[in-house]
């Protein structure tokens, strides 16, 4: 009896052995998570890099603290703005929420970070590893922020649906035109600084773009008049690209192809036209002062206009009189 109980009764040196054990992985979990956690942000690192001081940082947190300090955030140590891509912190990361050691709040917020990053390309993956995240993180916690994003990749997924339905349908263009905003409003005020290369349209009424066409644009010196309006003359809902401005028009000199498919410049008033797509990586347009009529190109591209959306690339003889009227400035 005496034999049976020494060893069946356990010994108090092996649970002590036993919490030491708890306690050491408890440590070390702890300084892998701090490993893994931005100092500045104290958030689990999304887009890791090593700066100087052999920290890891998320990429955005340091890259602002490095455009006016010179100083490592940690250490105070003079450091220079030499970053590397730690990916392997990345991989580190991924390894600890699967393993559950990451609180939900915090998983949740990595989740939420890391699909905003893929949907803007700042993390490869793209939009369909963007909603993997955007599940995950409902999953821990619901938030705003997960769910609009959720809503709108669930629209997403409509959109290609009604394309589909609308390629079926012989309306692609038009169903394009509406779901990339295309039918917005004209353009309010005089934007002089609109880089080159932006995208506008005219707009789709035809009366009132003959009465924008026919009168002096506000705060401009004189009317781009065209003449007469034929009916083959079809210039509403046509797109093109900014290449300069006028400031004696208030207008937008426009390069495109018209219906004879030929490149051609044209001048448009800018409350006639809807801004399409801004070039905020371009170069600010030409731009002309126009203080002598006489020397202006305005007269030649207002007189290339009517060719830009003429089928036949020949004007009638009304037509022809106009264009001289008006390249005569």
């Amino acid at each position: 009896y005496e034999f049976c109980e020494a060893h069946t009764m356990p010994k108090p040196a092996k649970r002590a052995r036993t919490d030491d054990a708890g306690a050491s992985g408890h440590m070390l979990a702890s300084a892998v998570l701090s490993s893994v956690t931005c100092p500045i942000s104290q958030a689990l690192v999304v887009d890791p890099v090593m700066a100087e001081d052999g920290a890891i940082y998320e990429r955005d947190q340091i890259t602002k603290w490095l455009s006016s300090n010179n100083r490592s955030p940690v250490t105070n140590a003079a450091m220079g703005a030499r970053l590397v891509a730690a990916q392997n912190t990345r991989s580190l990361v991924e390894s600890l929420l699967e393993s559950e050691s990451v609180d939900d709040d915090a998983a949740a917020a990595w989740h939420a970070a890391s699909a905003r990053k893929k949907i803007t390309g700042a993390l490869p993956g793209g939009i369909d590893a963007a909603k993997v995240h955007l599940d995950r993180a409902a999953a821990l916690d619901s938030s705003t922020e997960c769910d609009v994003l959720r809503e709108a990749l669930a629209l997403r997924d409509q959109h290609k649906g009604v394309l589909t339905k609308a390629a079926a349908a012989g309306v692609t263009r038009e169903v394009e035109s509406i779901l990339s905003g295309r039918t917005r409003s004209p353009m309010t005020a005089w934007r002089p600084d609109l880089k080159a290369g932006a995208i506008i349209r005219l707009i789709d009424d035809r009366d009132e773009l003959k009465r924008l066409f026919g009168r002096p644009a506000p705060g401009s010196q004189k009317a781009i008049n065209i003449g007469p309006w034929p009916d083959y003359f079809r210039p509403e809902g046509r797109e093109g690209r900014v290449v300069g401005v006028s400031e004696k028009y208030r207008a937008y000199r426009v390069s495109g192809r018209g219906m004879n498919g030929r490149e051609m410049k044209m001048i448009w008033p800018f409350d006639a036209c809807i801004l399409i797509v801004e070039n905020n990586s371009g170069n600010p347009p030409d731009s002309s002062d126009d203080s002598d009529d006489s020397s202006s190109d305005d007269s030649d591209i207002i007189g290339g206009q009517r060719s830009f959306f003429d089928l036949s690339g020949t004007a009638d003889s009304d037509d022809s009189s106009s264009d001289s009227d008006d390249s005569s400035g």
